[in-house]
């Protein structure tokens, strides 16, 4: 991969030699984030992972950042009422997606952004997860909240009452 083009850079399809020579071009790494829960009875379990991953495809084919495989389980305690939710705690998240991001900083990776697609819901344990890398690991981490990327064109076209989970934005 000495050619690296951006579109190039999914982790998970790439051998260690093509990271190696990726990292040459970009130490940025983009992680998304989401949950596997119910959203209604119209939309996938996956969606909340679906659309992180969406956007760090978009940004990966105009840039030579790094995607990371998604993250599929989230703090979804409140979502826990409908069969194929799956949950973890506050503190298994947190470590889980610190260890993540660590490990990628061992082969040099200076920058991650963390693509949020769970919403409002992880954003506390996202906010400490990124403090933890910058003091601890020196990593230029950040969190990306889908919903705040999404706000105004949400607010634009919206029709309905519901603003996000399972609503015909998150559907579209």
């Amino acid at each position: 991969m000495s050619d690296t083009q951006p579109g190039s850079g999914r982790v998970a399809e790439m051998t260690w030699p093509e990271i190696e020579t990726a990292l040459a071009e970009t130490r940025t790494l983009l992680v998304p984030v989401g949950s596997t829960e119910q959203h209604g009875r119209h939309m996938p379990l996956g969606v909340d992972a679906y659309m992180p991953e969406a956007i760090g495809e978009r940004v990966t084919e105009r840039s030579p950042a790094l995607l990371a495989p998604p993250v599929w389980y989230g703090v979804s305690p409140h979502h826990t009422f409908k069969p194929g939710t799956f949950t973890v705690s506050t503190e298994t998240f947190q470590r889980y997606l610190f260890d993540i991001c660590a490990s990628a900083s061992e082969w040099g990776i200076e920058n991650v952004l963390l693509l949020n697609g769970h919403y409002l819901a992880q954003d506390p344990e996202l906010e400490v997860v990124v403090r933890r890398l910058r003091s601890e690991r020196d990593v230029q981490a950040f969190h990306v909240p889908l919903v705040n990327v999404f706000a105004d064109v949400a607010e634009e076209i919206r029709t309905g009452e519901v603003s996000f989970h399972a609503s015909e934005f998150e559907t579209s």
